[in-house]
Formats: C-alpha cells, structure tokens, sequence
C-alpha cells in the first residue's frame, strides 16, 4: 500500500482521499487503479511522459520512484492544483507542470512517448478538442493509456449502493452523489455505444465539467477509435469479469497508420 512515508513529495488531496483512504474499499480500488497503470507503462518505460488530468501528480511520483521515464509533464485545468503541484514537487526536477491549455502552443507537439489520462474524460466538456491535442502531442510511436469510469450496467447498481452507503458514512464527498431517475437509471443498466443520455454540466464558466452522471464508457471508446488504434481494452480492478462488475475501464491506443 502506498502510504505517506514512501512518497518521494508530501502527498496531495487526491492520494490522501483515494489510496490512503482509512475506508478499505476506497483504498482497494483506488490502489488497484494504480498498480495496473504502473504495469502498463512498465512497458513503455524510458522516453517522455504526458499525464493529463494529472490531478495532485500522485501517478508522476510514483513513477519517478521507480525512475521510468527521462522526462514527465503534468496538465490540468485547475490553477491551484497546478500551483500546488510546482511547489510539492520543487525538488524533482524531472517533473514539470502546465496548464492543460499550454499544450495547445506547439511547444510540445510530437513531444511525448507516453500520455496517460486517467480518470478525466468523464468530466469533459470537449472531447473532440482533447482528442486532437493527443494527436499532435503524441510521437508517431508513442501509446495513450486512458482510463474511465464505468457507469453502466450491473457496475452502476453496484456503485450507486455504494456511494448511498458511503454518504451515509460521511467518506469523502459521496454524500453529494447524484441520484437517477428510474428510465435514466435502466437506460444507463442496458447502455450500448449509442446510448446518449443529457449530462449536467457543474462549474464556473470556463471551467465547466461533468460529473460521473450518466457516462457511457461504451460511447467513449467508440470516440477514441475514430482517432487512435484502439490496441486493447481491459478493465479494474475486477478484469477477469470483464466490464460487467469492473469499476474502470481502460484503452490502449496508438496513432493509426
């Protein structure tokens, strides 16, 4: 278990809410997410690393643990996350940070050998642009690893139980879960690739998002293959049930040809 002593930066909000979380569900699958990230750019290890939605840079520490890449940039939308960022990580000077709309300059085009983006689409509001940022990000060889929650299917009665229970505990913020409406609610249980339910969107202007209400991951891997070679797609922390009582799902993709 990843816990505050064998971080090499004092842990952000993020790693102290998910993977050193007191609740042991939280903490199990939180912390499986990680450890199958890991395991995938193991593989990849050596060349530059883009982590977009890098959130409090929890991933890029423990990827400078282990010392995989020669390079590692973090991107997010939120200022203060950022600003958070460049002074935990103060010290580690293979790790650097910018704004997700500071990739849009040209200064990194064809830059990357790896981009990861986990857990962040869900919430975003312009994804054919984020798509095309991959595009010119990415070198001709390079690989994305995404991952998404699954809200569907069996998976999506599983975690609204939770996230009732969880509220009720007061763990994190799942008091504010949103509720469905019954034929959202079965529509979402039977959702294939063209399901398209309307989403809220939250947040000052600017900076709109989505929640995790009525996501179809199904639907965003059908957007990803219209860009990228869709390689494999697995699923956490449960893979070997595939995307039916999984908790994410994830896409490894390349350029096309």
């Amino acid at each position: 278990m990843v816990t505050q002593s064998n971080m090499p930066v004092e842990p952000g909000r993020y790693a102290k809410k998910q993977i050193m979380a007191n609740d042991v569900v939280v903490r199990w699958s939180h912390g499986t997410r990680f450890r199958l990230v890991l395991e995938l750019v193991r593989k990849h290890a050596g060349g530059k690393l883009l982590d977009y939605g890098c959130g409090d840079g929890t991933f890029l520490a423990m990827c400078y643990q282990e010392q995989l890449f020669a390079g590692m940039l973090g991107a997010d939308v939120e200022q203060q996350q950022m600003d958070d960022c460049i002074k935990r990580f103060a010290a580690i000077p293979a790790i650097d940070f910018c704004m997700c709309r500071e990739l849009a300059s040209g200064k990194y085009d064809g830059s990357f050998d790896v981009i990861t983006c986990m857990e962040t689409l869900e919430h975003a509001v312009n994804l054919e642009e984020i798509m095309q940022h991959f595009r010119r990000l990415l070198s001709p060889k390079g690989v994305i690893i995404i991952s998404v929650p699954i809200e569907t299917g069996l998976t999506l009665s599983g975690k609204q139980i939770w996230r009732r229970v969880a509220g009720w505990r007061n763990i994190g913020d799942y008091k504010y879960f949103e509720r469905y409406p019954v034929g959202d609610f079965l529509r979402m249980t039977f959702a294939t690739a063209n399901t398209n339910l309307p989403r809220p969107k939250h947040g000052p202007a600017g900076l709109e998002a989505y929640s995790h209400y009525a996501f179809n991951w199904r639907a965003l891997r059908k957007l990803i293959a219209q860009h990228f070679v869709v390689e494999r797609t697995q699923f956490s922390p449960l893979g070997f049930l595939g995307g039916f009582i999984s908790s994410q799902a994830w896409f490894i993709c390349r350029h096309k040809s």
